[in-house]
């Protein structure tokens, strides 16, 4: 094992078949990864030299890695993660800490109460997130580390402090805008799922510039007795188990303020079909509650009982509701003001004019004897709105006539 190492890079997918490999840095200048010495693996048994970096966004680079020289070895390497003794680093600045050192911090408001413990730090592109373990609650949440938000970090106590996200707003100074901080909570029996692709690409560069917040809650937090029991056989027989009221009532009751007026949805295969009109009208809103259904479903009297309300995302059945959660996350969150680079792209999307979306091309103009349709290529923009406008009817009216009868 390395002694005492920080990790200061994670190795990702392989990138064609000469041997490089994607690589993210999490050092102070992002490129100046490949001067640290020595690079370990997390057993120290391995030692790696960088040969070249090639950009590809933010702190994301394609890497040359001595002795790796084919798209095998570059896949061997994903997400293993880059390590340096600390002894090998130099002191860090006023208000900057290696990864490690927050690692495991308490976590405090600023009344000095309890408010959880640092489990880890993430980095999904835009910015280091906390991932915050609630002390006796299964909450965990993912924050942003940013001074509005920790304006306090104590390494000699192993402590900081935190101005929880309902807070920010309460704070004149505060530069960050609460009510832009649009919030999901998701309740689920398998917490370790999230933030998973969420993680990722936009939404997950929008957690990290404080867009959007996650808050996801073990449900089996509220279990009964020793082995924390969530189910319980169908009333009248039948096959498998039922998500119990008293339990995940519990949970809700837990998890959520009597005022919080964000919808409820629970993730089913019998619920009304998600829409990108329910997206929009959800992005547009404070936040929403996600509960994941599992097993043969819940107790119906816990879904009237706490005004939940079904939703699908398609006629199939899932083992669980965790990835129609991350659907309707995902769709919710890229239409966020600040998501998506250009908002125009988000209008001309399928759904959003009740159509299905018009056939897209891109360089080469010629492929495989493929020819990109001469009217993209006039620069008359009346001929090309035309064009996408009949596209758009004829591939709605072939897949997807149901729409055409909504209009």
């Amino acid at each position: 094992m390395v002694k005492d190492p920080i990790l200061v890079g994670r190795f990702g997918a392989p990138h064609g078949v000469g041997g490089e490999v994607r690589l993210q840095s999490f050092t102070g200048v992002p490129q100046a990864i490949a001067a640290y010495k020595p690079l370990l693996d997390a057993s120290g048994a391995r030692q790696f030299s960088i040969v070249s970096l090639r950009l590809l966004k933010d702190n994301v680079f394609l890497a040359k890695i001595a002795g790796v020289a084919d798209r095998a070895s570059a896949g061997a390497l994903a997400n293993a993660g880059l390590y340096v003794p600390r002894e090998a680093l130099s002191a860090v600045e006023e208000e900057e800490f290696y990864a490690a050192d927050l690692i495991g911090l308490a976590v405090l408001t600023e009344a000095g109460d309890a408010f959880g413990k640092v489990a880890d730090v993430l980095n999904f592109g835009g910015g280091d997130i906390l991932e915050i373990a609630r002390a006796g609650s299964g909450e965990t949440l993912l924050l942003p580390f940013k001074k509005e938000i920790f304006p306090r970090v104590d390494l000699e106590a192993g402590r900081l402090t935190v101005v929880p996200p309902l807070e920010v707003e309460a704070k004149p100074s505060c530069p960050m805008d609460r009510r832009s901080m649009w919030t999901a909570t998701v309740f689920t029996l398998f917490p370790e799922m999230f933030p998973g692709p969420l993680g990722l690409a936009l939404s997950g560069e929008a957690m990290s510039r404080a867009i959007w917040v996650l808050s996801v809650r073990d449900i089996r937090a509220n279990g009964l007795g020793r082995h924390r029991a969530v189910d319980d056989t169908p009333a009248g027989g039948g096959p498998g188990m039922v998500i119990r009221a008293d339990v995940l009532g519990a949970s809700l009751d837990a998890g959520l303020d009597a005022d919080d007026r964000r919808p409820r949805l629970l993730l089913s295969p019998r619920g009304a079909p998600f829409t990108q009109t329910r997206a929009r009208a959800l992005a547009s809103g404070e936040g929403v509650v996600l509960i994941c259904g599992r097993f043969e479903g819940v107790d119906e009297r816990v879904i009237a009982a706490r005004n939940l309300e079904e939703i699908s995302i398609g006629d199939y059945v899932l083992s669980g509701g965790e990835i129609a959660a991350m659907v309707v996350l995902d769709a919710c969150v890229r239409l966020l003001p600040g998501v998506m680079g250009k908002q125009a792209s988000g209008a001309e999307e399928s759904f959003e004019a009740k159509l299905l979306e018009y056939p897209h091309f891109t360089r080469p103009r010629a492929w495989e004897g493929l020819e990109i349709p001469e009217v993209l290529l006039s620069g008359d923009h009346a001929k090309i709105k035309a064009w996408r406008e009949a596209e758009a009817l004829k591939i709605t009216h072939e897949r997807r006539p149901d729409l055409l009868k909504r209009k």
